[in-house]
């Protein structure tokens, strides 16, 4: 069986009783698989920068980068993980991750994608998965969701194309990992803007005959505006699908927030866990 292990580098979040690691609004994991060392996502700008060797990684080992999205929390960190690095190396998102894509705030309409000075690095090594792909034995990037189940109401604050001509974001520049495991399939996300449920309703018609063991991520059910979050009713709703179709345990954290993970947990329990920067998951 192939060793994979999970660490969350970066997260809004961390253990009271852990080493002073930075938190900021951000997600980035340390991936393990095999002798492959992957980067999923790079948070939003400095806490990559200095957690990486407060946990003893080096980023110099890492062979390829997944980028889930656009969104500046998710490759902000891109800047300074493309000057550290020494070697070029795979970047595995959608073709439109570098598309411009914005947020709806309180002060109004905000650029909300990728830092304009690493769109070049990106595109330079960037390796396309607009279609499914097995990138590694039992490891697969999944470029859309289903559109079975609602998307979080959060995501209709969010919008693609140039200033001046916006239309609803579509989510076309987000990804999904699905990782098997002799016992069932992994099911990693970014943020979930199609929503959680769609990601994995998609993941059980790939592999139908495989039940969910585990689903890690930000199911976004809380953001930067006021309104910008889930009613307690649509958690409830997206947690009760968790309940059915996981078997196994669910990690989350980042967009998903606090209040979110708490009202998740008031149905799912102990089967729903917080997953805070530097911890770390054997799968």
């Amino acid at each position: 069986m192939i060793a994979f292990r999970i660490q969350a580098i970066v997260d809004n979040c961390t253990r009271p009783a852990k080493e002073p690691l930075a938190t900021e609004a951000g997600l980035s994991y340390w991936i393990e698989y095999g002798d492959k060392n992957l980067l999923f996502d790079t948070g939003h700008k400095e806490a990559i920068q200095k957690n990486l060797p407060l946990l003893n990684r080096k980023l110099n080992q890492i062979d390829g980068i997944i980028l889930s999205h656009g969104h500046y929390d998710h490759t902000g960190g891109m800047t300074w993980v493309m000057e550290e690095l020494n070697k070029d190396i795979p970047i595995y998102a959608k073709a439109s991750v570098t598309d411009p894509v914005w947020s709806e705030r309180i002060t109004g309409m905000a650029y909300a994608g990728t830092d304009p000075e690493i769109l070049a690095p990106i595109q330079k090594n960037l390796h396309a998965i607009e279609s499914v792909e097995e990138i590694m034995p039992g490891f697969f990037l999944v470029p859309r969701a289903s559109q079975r189940f609602p998307q979080p109401e959060s995501s209709k604050f969010l919008f693609e194309g140039e200033e001046g001509h916006l239309l609803p974001d579509s989510f076309r520049n987000e990804c999904f990992v699905v990782v098997q495991r002799p016992e069932g399939i992994v099911v990693l996300s970014g943020c979930s803007h199609q929503g959680i449920a769609n990601i994995v309703d998609k993941a059980q018609t790939l592999f139908p005959n495989q039940p969910v063991v585990s689903v890690i991520g930000g199911f976004h059910l809380q953001g930067r505006k006021p309104d910008f979050k889930e009613r307690p009713e649509t958690i409830d709703a997206v947690a009760r699908f968790l309940q059915r179709q996981v078997v196994g345990t669910i990690h989350t954290g980042h967009c998903t927030s606090v209040p979110g993970f708490e009202r998740l947990q008031t149905i799912l329990g102990d089967q729903v866990d917080y997953f805070y920067a530097g911890d770390v998951l054997e799968l």
